[in-house]
């Protein structure tokens, strides 16, 4: 894919070496031809954008994307990378990934960094307003404010300070996006067990210690059904 797009952006390019060229440009005179400029130079830099997503992302809005397709993905954005100790998070009334700030310095995890990517499944709580259903993607690192297509491969209840939280622990659906090549929570734990442990233990403590409570992990079919269950309690939040 990245080898084909060079090529196309560098026939781009050489064309506009063509134009630019003095004996074209007298022989050919065109009262259009700076903007014919212009336009060859967004094209060229629009197409090498693209060329550097990875394949499985997007940077569209994730607001309306949370219903599941055919083969059973959801689209997920992401907020924080894996491996990041900066908090950053969706600004709803921006659409856009701001860092949050804490006196006039970024926000920082004052623990492990991530240990998987942070990101959300948007839905609506019953009152209609906007809610984020947090999402932890176990994969390579996807860059914040990109929507990556994931399936559910397990879900996390748990208690913090007494109040009950559900999250999902999915894969990319994309290998080329994998770290771990795994569709079912029982072939995690059979396979990956530290990968499992190391996820609670970080969750259990990036806060204080003894604040989470009541740890339980259910299966992919499970985190599904509850997915499915957010979703359906209402229409999509408005972009």
């Amino acid at each position: 894919m990245v080898s084909s797009c060079i090529k196309y952006i560098s026939n781009i390019f050489n064309n506009l070496a063509l134009i630019t060229n003095p004996e074209f440009v007298t022989e050919n005179e065109n009262p259009c031809i700076h903007f014919y400029y212009l336009l060859v130079f967004l094209v060229g830099f629009i197409l090498l954008s693209a060329c550097n997503q990875p394949e499985g992302t997007s940077s569209r809005t994730a607001l309306a994307m949370h219903t599941p397709y055919e083969d059973g993905h959801f689209q997920v954005m992401v907020e924080v990378p894996v491996g990041s100790n900066i908090i950053t998070s969706y600004n709803l009334d921006a659409q856009k990934i701001d860092t949050l700030i804490q006196d006039s310095l970024p926000l920082l995890l004052e623990y492990l960094p991530y240990p998987v990517n942070q990101g959300f499944i948007a839905t609506t709580a019953a009152d209609s307003s906007f809610q984020k259903t947090i999402v932890w993607i176990l994969g390579r690192q996807i860059k914040p404010g990109q929507v990556i297509q994931s399936l559910p491969l397990a879900m996390m209840q748990y208690e913090d300070s007494g109040e009950e939280h559900i999250e999902f622990l999915m894969i990319p659906r994309s290998r080329d996006l994998r770290t771990v090549n795994v569709e079912k929570f029982r072939d995690l734990i059979i396979e990956y067990d530290p990968v499992k442990y190391n996820i609670e233990h970080w969750l259990r403590n990036r806060y204080e210690i003894g604040r989470i409570s009541s740890f339980v992990w259910k299966d992919e079919a499970e985190a599904r059904e509850a997915l499915m269950a957010l979703i359906n309690q209402s229409d999509p939040p408005p972009l």
